[in-house]
């Protein structure tokens, strides 16, 4: 067959198909794992820990059980999660004031969770400030949460700006 030809019939296959919503994630300042910034060290939004997991959930109860008048990323976030469970090691926050937490994230890049495979492992977390009405406080990929040994300009520049 010439090529014309296989092209002319790959196009008209490919029209059957109507394009797909996409679902991606899409943080704010468009960058996926920023730096921490001036703007992490607000505590009205955000709370800056380090800590070790110490237990990951995969829970299919929606985090948000009514979706009314939630935005397209709360919307996300009425599926399955992760439910992150986390020895606090230090908190330069207010609002973390117990030895563990539990943090909430969603499954993977289409809805900025982010993906944690294992216990033991340390890490910088950020996290949104825990509304008075939510079990648990929320982190996501469009925050700057590092592997520990990764974050060592990141706990300098909070211990220098708190």
């Amino acid at each position: 067959m010439k090529p014309e030809r296989m092209l002319n019939y790959f196009l008209i296959v490919l029209s059957l198909f109507p394009a797909w919503p996409s679902n991606a994630c899409v943080c704010s300042d468009f960058e996926m794992l920023p730096e921490v910034s001036e703007k992490h060290l607000d505590e009205s939004s955000y709370q800056l820990f380090t800590g070790k997991i110490i237990g990951i959930e995969t829970l299919t109860e929606p985090l948000y059980p009514d979706t009314t008048g939630l935005s397209d990323y709360q919307k996300t976030q009425s599926r399955s999660f992760q439910l992150i469970t986390i020895s606090v090691i230090r908190s330069y926050g207010s609002q973390i004031t117990t030895d563990t937490i539990r943090i909430a994230t969603g499954m993977g890049v289409p809805d900025c969770g982010i993906t944690f495979f294992k216990k033991k492992k340390k890490y910088l977390f950020t996290v949104g400030t825990k509304e008075a009405n939510k079990a648990y406080f929320w982190t996501s990929i469009c925050l700057p949460n590092r592997e520990l040994k990764h974050a060592k300009s990141e706990i300098e520049f909070i211990e220098n700006n708190r």
